[in-house]
């Protein structure tokens, strides 16, 4: 009877430490999980601010203010553009043909009513106002988009952002940068 006995104790016993080995086995499989999800290219690393992949784009935030870009910030590197500021303007024209870069909305633009106007042939072809550089000035200030030949600058009052839609949604990431001071 004690040979029984010792065998039972002996497969209970084994028993337990199978469930303990499992136990441990799977937390060290939790552990591991958790700890590799930050590293899983989820978020990249750029001028010392961590963006997450989102569905949307490339997230970070400074002073718990969300930065959403369409591009990753690390291909942005060698656009040059303007130094772009909209000091105390009142109203923003935004000019363009149609076409308006998605990450248009990111941009960090002064609380004041946006207003959309067109091209020339737009304009005259559907008798809305058009709005150029001529018509910018300290309270007024213009955007206008046009795709064409590649060039961005900003005068103070007049923001010229023209180039291929990508390459525009390139530069308009760029002054959201810049405009964050990342």
């Amino acid at each position: 009877m004690k040979t029984r006995s010792s065998r039972e104790r002996k497969k209970s016993n084994a028993g337990k430490y199978m469930t303990i080995i499992i136990g441990l086995f799977l937390i060290l499989i939790m552990i591991a999980s958790v700890l590799n999800s930050s590293d899983t290219g989820d978020s990249i690393k750029y001028k010392d601010y961590k963006f997450a992949i989102t569905e949307k784009g490339y997230l970070t935030y400074k002073n718990n203010q969300p930065i959403l870009l369409v591009n990753d910030p690390r291909s942005l590197e060698k656009i040059e553009v303007d130094d772009v500021y909209f000091g105390s303007v009142e109203k923003i024209y935004l000019s363009h043909k149609g076409f308006v870069p998605n990450n248009f909305v990111n941009l960090p633009l002064p609380k004041v009513p946006v207003e959309s106007t067109y091209d020339e042939d737009y304009s005259i072809e559907r008798d809305i106002p058009l709005k150029t550089c001529d018509d910018a000035n300290n309270k007024v200030l213009v955007i206008m988009i046009k795709e064409g030949v590649e060039v961005s600058t900003f005068d103070g009052k007049c923001l010229i952002i023209q180039g291929s839609r990508s390459k525009i949604d390139r530069v308009v990431d760029k002054i959201i940068l810049n405009l964050h001071g990342i």
